[in-house]
Parts: C-alpha cells; structure tokens; sequence
C-alpha cells in the first residue's frame, strides 16, 4: 500500500503485489501464484463503493505493513 499512498487505491496496490510476487524466487512464487492472474482494476477484491452494502474504512493510517505468519501471528513487514 506504501507504493500507492494507500489501501483505498486497490488497483493500484494489486498491481504492485503482483510485481513483487513475480519477482519472489519459485519456492516462494508457487505458494501465491494464482494472485497473479487476478484482475486487479475489475477484482472482486476491491471495495465497491456504490454497493448498500458498502462500509467506510475508519482505520487510522500506517507506514507498516503486517502480515500473519503461522506459529507467530502478525509480523511486521519490512519496508522497501
């Protein structure tokens, strides 16, 4: 998100995911790979701002990433 200035900008941050996953080593690619046909600007990932069903994002704003890592829990990524 920190290439895109944030989540809200999802096509933006799903192309950016998916420059990193192709450029991860086989071993690493191979467990993620099927993001990479993901359509990032018509992804069902994204928010829908015109749905009824549509929540604002309320969460503050970060410079971190964190992901989850089994038998850890949340990690903080590191920054690029």
């Amino acid at each position: 998100a920190n290439a895109c200035g944030s989540w809200a900008k999802w096509c933006c941050v799903c192309h950016a995911a998916q420059r990193r996953i192709a450029c991860l080593p086989e071993v690493e690619r191979s467990k993620i790979d099927f993001f990479l046909t993901e359509d990032c600007c018509e992804s069902k990932l994204a928010k829908n701002t015109s749905s009824p069903g549509f929540v604002v994002d309320a969460t503050p704003s970060r410079n971190t990433t964190l992901a989850w890592q089994p038998g850890v829990g949340f990690v903080e990524l590191p920054q690029e």
